[in-house]
Order: structure tokens, then C-alpha cells, then sequence
């Protein structure tokens, strides 16, 4: 098995499978590919795309595509999808 670690990237390799997760803008750990053996690179950005969905609540307002419902998460860890939006009396 091969690993290449590039900062915030991680590429595990095994003779026939790919595994590509990386850190999100969030510190969590985000799954970018999982399949047949590609090529080790220093990036992805064609795997990292994000889609802004109007009807979902972003990480912060300067960052509006960055929506935790449409991104694979290695792990959605308790109450994190959780988000009030209630308005205030």
C-alpha cells in the first residue's frame, strides 16, 4: 500500500483502489474519491467541487457553497447536521 500526504491531502493507494480524502475549511475530514486506481497528485479540485444549494445552511456567509449536506463527510459526528433555524421571537 502507498500513502502520499500533500499538507491537507491524503492519497492511500493499494494495487488496484484509490482512496482520496482530504481536510475541510471546517478541520473535519471530507471524502473526495473512492474507487479504481488513479494517478497521485498534489490536487483534486475537480473532486472538491461544491454546489451552492439555496435551501441549505452554509458553514458561514463568506462561504456559501460550503454546505455540510452536499459534501461526503468521513464522519458526520453528533448534532453536527443538526442546525436551528428558528427565528427569534
Amino acid at each position: 500500500m502507498t500513502i502520499q500526504i500533500d499538507d491537507t491531502l491524503f492519497h492511500l493507494q493499494t494495487d488496484h483502489v484509490s482512496y482520496v480524502f482530504h481536510v475541510m475549511a471546517n478541520g473535519e475530514l471530507g471524502q473526495l474519491y473512492y474507487g479504481p486506481k488513479i494517478h497521485a497528485k498534489t490536487a483534486y479540485a475537480n473532486l472538491a467541487a461544491e454546489d451552492e444549494r439555496g435551501s441549505m445552511p452554509a458553514l458561514a456567509v463568506d462561504q456559501p457553497a460550503f454546505q455540510l449536506e452536499m459534501l461526503k463527510q468521513e464522519f458526520a459526528g453528533l448534532a453536527r447536521a443538526i442546525i436551528d433555524t428558528r427565528l427569534p421571537d
